[in-house]
């Protein structure tokens, strides 16, 4: 009768055991108790320890690796002690083993010693000299009317709404309301209805392209989250020549992550030469202004 027969009411059984037979990794696909499935599991673990650790270690290699860590040095016992205490082992084969054996997350792990290695060394010289002086200038201060004309009417306040970021080049409107002079919509802003429901009007503007005016606008940018990837797109957009006035990374579930970043141009065409130098860079996936729409 096979292991996995199920037994019913009535069956009389006669258990034979035998020295050479040892338990194996299927019969935890059938086996009902917990207690059976700790045993088996536990002596799996005495008897594959060996392969474990070769297999975690491996699998935490290849991990970090793909993060942009490519020193071997980074699962040495020093550089894994500080996971020691979190996970109640003692040392890096113990570690190895449990990534191994499916109880760790190599990913998870790897990323965590990622995060140890760049606490202990500081940033390259290199990666220094190219992004501080992209996020040190001051940003572009855009006058109250300069840029803009509201049609029939001078000495007009105006104000760029910051819900899409309007650019010379986009179709835009104005917005009255008290007390704020004009607020500057592009003309398929989501927002724009919100408001046209509140008191106010919408009045024709157009663009005075002759300003030489800089303009701030958000993109955001979705790439894969390693290491020297922020460095990579601000540089390419210095071969733009456009300021950058901030930049944001949030990383999201897996290995991706959002940088949100902030730059001063002159125009949409401008702004669309700063995202096609963007995409140019390896692992992003997508940019598009923050403000929605690809």
């Amino acid at each position: 009768m096979p292991l996995d027969y199920k037994l019913k009411n009535g069956d009389i059984i006669d258990i034979l055991t035998g020295s050479k037979e040892n338990p194996r990794f299927d019969w935890l696909d059938f086996v009902k108790t917990s207690g059976a499935r700790a045993k088996i599991k536990n002596w799996l673990k005495k008897q594959k320890r060996e392969d474990n650790i070769e297999r975690g270690r491996l699998l935490l290699l290849e991990e970090l690796n793909a993060l942009g860590v490519d020193d071997p040095e980074a699962v040495s016992e020093e550089n894994l002690r500080f996971l020691f205490n979190a996970q109640n082992i003692t040392n890096g084969q113990d570690l190895f083993a449990l990534i191994g054996w499916g109880e760790m997350s190599a990913f998870a792990t790897a990323k965590k010693i990622r995060q140890n290695l760049e606490k202990k060394k500081p940033l390259p010289q290199t990666e220094e000299e190219v992004l501080k002086p992209m996020l040190s200038q001051p940003p572009k201060k855009i006058s109250p009317s300069s840029g803009i004309r509201v049609m029939g009417a001078k000495n007009i306040l105006t104000r760029f709404s910051k819900c899409c970021y309007p650019l010379p080049g986009d179709e835009v409107v104005g917005f009255v309301t008290k007390g704020k002079g004009v607020s500057i919509h592009k003309a398929d802003c989501k927002s724009l209805a919100a408001h046209e429901k509140k008191e106010g009007k919408c009045v024709e503007v157009q663009w005075d392209e002759s300003s030489g005016t800089l303009y701030p606008v958000s993109i955001e940018v979705e790439a894969f989250d390693r290491v020297g990837v922020l460095k990579d797109i601000l540089a390419q957009i210095s071969e733009t020549r456009t300021n950058i006035s901030s930049a944001d990374v949030k990383t999201k579930k897996g290995s991706s992550a959002i940088i949100t970043l902030v730059v001063d141009v002159k125009s949409s065409s401008q702004l669309k030469q700063v995202m096609d130098a963007v995409r140019k860079v390896s692992d992003v996936y997508d940019v598009y202004r923050a403000s929605g729409g690809r």
